[in-house]
Parts: structure tokens; sequence; C-alpha cells
């Protein structure tokens, strides 16, 4: 049997495996779950698709359009999220296929396989499909266009990113990943590049035409960047940037430009830059410290229902509870513990560099972004995983070249 018809095998296993979970352990109510489903049924209400056309001015900021989408035609077709959940556990098959694929395509066979391995071994990949967060279709359509690039399909690579970034806008940090890396493949480059930002105007435009605005993704980074900061100013010294929220002269977007221009102001004030840049290094440890989202998938419908669902799986609990855990929490020590392995071999794998380029540049520019113009949180990193799991996997493939063999 060919390899290939070995991981498409093994990739509708892990898919079923993920089905059967949904019914298990039940919906995950994580609160951005809970917010798309909400302003999915608002949208419905008005028979439209979200945004809501008579609403612009009401909406505090435009949140993952695509995302949001995505439930409402769940709700509207079959009036439940299940078959939304059914096929984003599709998608996570999906998505090991084309790590696979990527993983053989930029080192060797062995390697994938090995990152095939970690991927089915890690607990946080279990489970995630309860909820409906914008994290499993972006990394679809982000590693399936990262396949096509690689598989010379540069339009349609294009269009995939376009895709990825109308369910969350940060789909740049994949593109500018294989700039870095094959800039000497410029006219393939400048057809991914170009069939992008005409998708996203093709977007844009069908937009401008139902809903008398333009937009083409979400419009949600001034606002937390500004909100984290005045959060962590300890002086407050400047207006809350959290009354822009309810200025019902301003649509969505011209409040994304008044916290735009309130984060500069705000760094022009005393000692405010100093403090911006002291707070780089916290996102950076917030968004990496912990993998225990996904976790939250397994805890009981009573700790779910509860009003803090991640307290009994955050890093303060865990070290408080020690030894005496619940299952759930025994889960998530074994995840955090492959977590950190994967993390840990990720680091090593960097005196590979130059033979895993692509994967690492993704890693580092998507980690700067993070700091530069995100605020810490755990489920950042996610996004990047597929990656650094392949970067793991070499390292491995690596070492065991070297690692004698039994006779």
């Amino acid at each position: 049997m060919s390899s290939d018809n070995k991981i498409k095998i093994i990739a509708a296993i892990f898919s079923f495996v993920q089905i059967s979970l949904i019914f298990i352990l039940g919906y995950t109510p994580h609160p951005d779950s809970e917010g798309y489903i909400t302003l999915a049924n608002d949208a419905l209400s008005y028979n439209e698709l979200y945004p809501v056309s008579s609403k612009i001015r009401e909406y505090a900021f435009l949140w993952n359009i695509g995302a949001i989408n995505a439930v409402a035609l769940s709700l509207k077709l079959f009036e439940s999220i299940i078959p939304l959940q059914i096929t984003y556990t599709l998608l996570k098959g999906a998505t090991l296929y084309f790590l696979f694929n990527i993983a053989k395509k930029i080192t060797n066979e062995k390697t994938a396989w090995i990152a095939v391995i970690i991927y089915i071994i890690y607990p946080a990949n279990y489970g995630e499909a309860t909820a409906v967060l914008s994290e499993i279709p972006f990394i679809f359509f982000s590693i399936f266009a990262i396949y096509l690039f690689y598989n010379n399909k540069y339009l349609l690579s294009g269009i995939l990113f376009a895709i990825a970034d109308y369910i969350r806008p940060v789909s740049i940090v994949f593109i500018m990943a294989l700039i870095i890396c094959y800039i000497k493949e410029y006219k393939c480059l400048i057809k991914v590049i170009s069939m992008y930002a005409i998708s996203l105007m093709a977007i844009g435009m069908i937009n401008l035409y139902n809903k008398n605005i333009f937009f083409c993704k979400a419009e949600t980074g001034w606002m937390a960047l500004t909100q984290y900061h005045w959060d962590h100013d300890s002086k407050k010294d400047f207006e809350n940037p959290e009354l822009v929220r309810d200025d019902s002269t301003l649509t969505f977007n011209q409040k994304d430009s008044v916290w735009r221009s309130k984060f500069v102001e705000w760094t022009k004030i005393n000692d405010n830059k100093k403090e911006y840049l002291k707070q780089m290094p916290i996102k950076l440890i917030k968004t990496y410290i912990s993998d225990n989202v996904n976790i939250c998938s397994f805890l009981t419908k009573k700790e779910k229902n509860s009003e803090y669902m991640y307290n009994s799986l955050s890093m303060a609990s865990l070290k408080n509870d020690f030894p005496y855990y619940s299952v759930t929490q025994i889960l998530c020590i074994i995840n955090l513990i492959i977590y950190y392995i994967i993390m840990f071999l990720f680091l090593l794998s960097f005196k590979y560099v130059k033979k895993i380029m692509m994967p690492w540049i993704l890693v580092i520019f998507g980690t700067i972004f993070l700091m530069i113009f995100g605020h810490g949180e755990s489920r950042f990193h996610i996004p990047y995983m597929p990656f650094i799991i392949i970067c793991s996997a070499f390292y491995i493939s690596n070492f065991l070249k070297h690692y004698p063999r039994a006779n």
C-alpha cells in the first residue's frame, strides 16, 4: 500500500474518533464559541448573515466573520451546530493529511510519519470540535493553501489564504513565511499574493453591495491591543478605550480606526513606549506557557457550565491541587508534558533550521506578530502547532539516524 493511501486511511480513522468525541463529550461552551452562536442567531433573526446591515453602528467590533457565518449556515440549514462540528472533524483529519504531505515535501517521508505520530498522540488534538471555534477551519485552509503552493497550484493557494483570513485574519503570517523562504520564486509568489488580494477584494465588494459597507475580514486587532495595554497600565492617565464600544455614531471599522489612534496616542504618553516593550515578553510567556484550552472538552457537564470553565485546568489550580487531581486534570498534565517535550524538541531543531526554514520562519514571524499586535493568550499558539510538530519530528528523525541500532 502506498504511503498516500496509508495516510488517507489514518486521517479517516482520526476523523472518526473526533466525530465520536462530539457525542461522547458533548458541547464545550468556550466564550468565543458561545459568542459566535449568539451573533449567528441574531443575524438569522434578521434573515441575514453576520454582520447585520442595520446594526453596523451597534457592533463594538467586527469579529471572525467566516467562523460566525459557518455557524449561521449550520443553524439555518439544520437548526443545529452538530453538522458543522462534524464538518470540523473532517477538516481536522484533512489537516493531518496535509501535515504529512508538507513534512514529506520539505524534509523526508520518515519525518512525515514521525510528525503524524506526534500529531495523533498529542491530547490537545482531540475534542476540539466539541466547540465551534475558529482554529480548526483557519488551520485547515492555511495548511491546505501551503500544500497547494508546494504542488504548484498558486492561484488556488491564494484563494484559500483569503478564505482563511475571512475566518481569522492572520493568514498574512503564513504568506510572509512563504515570501521570506521562497523569494527567488517571486513569479509564483506574485500569483499567490495577487489572487489572495483579488479574493479579499471580491469579498469586500460583495459586502459593500449587500450591506453598504466594505469589509472582508475581522477588525479586532486594534481594539484588543489598546484594551490590553490599558488594562496593564498602572497609571491609567488616558481615557478608557472601552468607551469606544458604546459610540453608536461610529461603524465598526470607524471604531477600529479610533482604537488605532488611541493606541498611538497612548504610546506617546510618558513612559508608555517602555511599558509596551515590557509587555512583549509577558505576551510571549502567556502565549506559550500552557496548552490547556482544548482539554476543556473533557470536563464534566457541571464544570463546563460553571461560572469559569477553565478554573480547574488553570496553571494555578494545577499547582494548588497537586497531587489530588481529577481525571481531567491528569489528562491535562499528560498533555502539558507532551506539549513541553514537543516545544523542547522544536527549539533543538534550530540546529537544522536551514533544512526546515519555512516552518521555523512561520513560527518566528507569527510569534513576533503576536508580541507586536496581539495580546497574550494560550490559544494563540495553536495555529502554529502543526509546523512546530514538523520541526520536532525532523529533529527526532535526525537523532534516530545517529542512534545505534541493536543487532
